[in-house]
């Protein structure tokens, strides 16, 4: 895929033009050894190659000893006058009457080179032409639907249908342009006429449906990078085949643009640099088929954007979301014991619970105590489970006075130790040691307890692996044989 001066510039002496089918597609021919070292310096080129399965190196040196002797077969062979104009692919231009003629002429057709753009190009001279290419698959077809003008147009049959299914394909997509007449085709075939049913077996509606609305994207809503990622590849797409790509082409398949299998190669190279993500040759020629197809893949593995992440939505505090604990010793003041619950605002951030209000009992008493103590334990488990808490509403912060406690010891301990219990949790570290110790990211997990395997353990793991290697003795010759094969780069990318 290089222009013509530029290919010939770069290829060795003892290999020949073979075609130049378009201004970016240009065929060589010449002995195996030789195409090879020169698709490697086309690689170092940033150039996609693609070799051709062929038994024979037509038009090249190889073939010239045939000439001679095809020239001195077609001289026994009585040529008739021309009744349709014809364009040569050894010049370019239209046939003359002595050339259709010439025995030395024909006999060249397997030595020199195709050109096929030129031959296109003064096809296209002529006016707005239509192309129907009889012969199998579409090469010709894609070949010229890159070189015509957007006026002309070029057709042929697409899949493996027999050969009068495929003629029949081309005719009627002739009748539909109004090239020939149906008429013409009708002496060749015997109509049948076949009896159709009498009752309603497929009853369909036929209401206009109702037109739909795209419904406004919210405040705050991500933008949708798809489009651009559509841009990003219609550039490449133009880069690697010089076509303008538009919009419309989103959705339209590959090689109903024209584009062909060694422009899929070159494409998938391209957006393994554009995006960092591998897309081999089988998924373009067979699911992601379009801009769209590759687009919505791409999008679908890039990671999300942060920047285009939406605005949390606002939302009004609770007044009572936040609950201040304060303890107090009997050492810093000299007071009764007081347990003071405070309500703060705090935004609502994370799932709300509410606690209920603790039940109300008479100072000092004994109830009193273990309802403070309880409530506390419920909020400390609530704020260890990442959760914020909501009490029921009260009119003011209250001020529980305790009894005076004849072991003021015990007390104190019970409060704080409750208090301090997340502190000493969330300061928590896990041990080097400790098997259960998460790894980040694609790292080896290293255990440094003792696993070592036992005396029994280790001579039957030595015993089974010897066994597996002499039963899979063959297999593993016989990979290593074919390992040539089974290493073709060609495998790996689809």
């Amino acid at each position: 895929r290089a222009s013509l001066d530029k290919a010939l510039a770069l290829k060795p002496n003892d290999i020949d033009l073979a075609a130049a089918n378009g201004a970016m597609q240009q065929v060589f021919s010449g002995p195996v050894p030789s195409i090879e070292r020169f698709a490697e310096d086309l690689l170092k080129e940033g150039i996609a190659s693609r070799r051709l399965e062929s038994r024979h190196a037509f038009h090249s040196w190889m073939v010239e000893d045939i000439c001679e002797t095809l020239r001195r077969e077609l001289e026994t062979v009585a040529f008739a006058k021309m009744t349709i104009p014809l364009i040569s692919t050894v010049h370019g231009n239209l046939l003359s009457e002595s050339e259709a003629k010439d025995p030395r002429y024909w006999s060249q057709h397997a030595r020199v080179p195709v050109r096929f753009q030129a031959a296109l190009q003064t096809a296209s001279a002529m006016g707005d032409i239509l192309l129907a290419e009889i012969g199998p698959r579409l090469v010709a077809t894609n070949l010229a639907r890159k070189e015509l003008s957007s006026a002309s147009l070029a057709i042929g049959a697409i899949g493996d249908e027999r050969e009068v299914e495929h003629f029949l394909k081309l005719m009627a997509q002739l009748w539909v342009l109004g090239v020939i007449e149906a008429e013409a085709l009708q002496t060749s075939f015997t109509e049948e006429r076949a009896p159709g049913v009498s009752y309603v077996f497929q009853k369909t509606a036929a209401f206009v449906a109702a037109m739909k609305t795209s419904p406004i994207s919210p405040k705050g809503e991500p933008h949708m990078r798809v489009s651009q990622i559509r841009e990003d590849i219609r550039a490449l797409v133009e880069e690697s085949s010089g076509e303008l790509i538009e919009k419309k082409d989103d959705e339209t398949h590959f090689t109903e643009l024209g584009l062909d299998s060694l422009f899929l190669t070159q494409l998938s190279l391209q957006l393994r640099n554009r995006f960092k993500i591998e897309i081999s040759f089988r998924q373009l020629s067979e699911e992601l088929s379009s801009v769209q197809s590759i687009a919505g893949f791409i999008d679908s593995k890039l990671p999300n954007d942060p920047a285009a992440a939406p605005a949390a939505p606002a939302v009004s505090p609770s007044p009572q979301a936040k609950t201040q604990v304060h303890t107090q010793t009997q050492s810093q003041a000299s007071a009764p014991q007081a347990l003071q619950v405070q309500a703060s605002v705090q935004p609502f951030t994370t799932q709300q619970i509410m606690m209920p209000t603790p039940v109300q009992a008479p100072a000092g008493s004994l109830n009193a105590i273990f309802s403070q103590q309880l409530s506390v334990i419920q909020q400390q488990l609530a704020l260890l489970g990442g959760q914020s808490l909501s009490f029921a509403p009260s009119a003011h912060a209250e001020q529980i006075p305790l009894a005076q406690n004849p072991h003021p010891a015990q007390t104190q301990a019970a409060v704080p130790e409750s208090v301090q219990a997340p502190k000493a949790i969330e300061g928590k570290e896990a041990s080097d040691d400790d098997p259960s110790k998460k790894v980040f990211g694609a790292m080896a997990k290293i255990s440094k307890v003792n696993d070592k395997l036992g005396p029994l353990q280790r001579q039957s793991l030595d015993s089974f692996q010897k066994a597996y290697n002499e039963k899979t003795k063959s297999s593993k010759a016989q990979t290593q044989a074919a390992r040539s094969f089974m290493a073709d780069p060609r495998v790996v990318t689809g």
